[in-house]
């Protein structure tokens, strides 16, 4: 049986995308990774995990970091979160205070990334045999969480599709009102035009009438 491995990695910082890296072509993948990055709390540190279509998005929040590991479903999530772990230290001890050491940062995620999803030795060497249960323990309660509270990937695509909808709708009255309103403004100016030329015309035959 494949033991899976890891497709997508990215680190989000300050609002823009510190690093990533990826071995797959879907874009879809890219996409919602950056939708759970808009809809989840950075300021809290947290760990979540997201099951969509066949992937499970890895989540850690740290330090109002989000690091995100995108996996097979048959892949270790112990080994996601072992993965998530030596990124986020390495970016805390080197690069956090080095942004300019960004391209450096990539080829370190590219390499930890290869290394966690082809070495079998992976687990033994990062000693994650003393976190599995701790880990899982963690993940499942915090997967409890993220069901209860209903926070599905379809539930993110759902909303972002009604408010792209509505988005629509509220454009297209806005351009009817604007375009009614610059109907009754010409209206308007046609009118005020017409009553001072009859006003102008009443004044000149009076004029006219009282100089005869």
């Amino acid at each position: 049986m494949s033991r899976g491995s890891l497709i997508y990695a990215i680190v989000f910082t300050n609002n823009s995308i510190f690093g990533e890296t990826t071995s797959c072509k879907s874009e879809e993948v890219k996409l919602t990774s950056k939708k759970i990055i808009q809809n989840i709390d950075c300021q809290n540190n947290q760990l979540k995990a997201f099951s969509s279509k066949g992937f499970v998005y890895n989540v850690v929040v740290w330090g109002s970091v989000c690091y995100i590991a995108v996996a097979t479903e048959n892949f270790s999530r112990n080994l996601s979160f072992s993965f998530l772990e030596s990124i986020r230290d390495e970016y805390n001890y080197k690069y956090k205070v080095q942004p300019s050491l960004r391209a450096e940062f990539i080829s370190f995620l590219e390499g930890e990334m290869r290394f966690f999803s082809e070495n079998p030795e992976a687990d033994k060497i990062r000693g994650l045999q003393e976190k599995v249960d701790e880990v899982k323990a963690v993940m499942l309660e915090n997967i409890d969480k993220v069901l209860q509270r209903g926070e599905k990937l379809e539930d993110i695509d759902r909303k972002a599709e009604e408010l792209n909808k509505n988005t629509e709708v509220f454009v297209k009255k806005s351009k009817r009102l604007k375009c009614d309103l610059f109907k009754k403004n010409i209206y308007l100016t046609l009118l005020i035009g017409v009553c001072l030329l009859v006003i102008l015309a009443i004044v000149g035959v009076v004029l006219y009438i009282h100089f005869k």
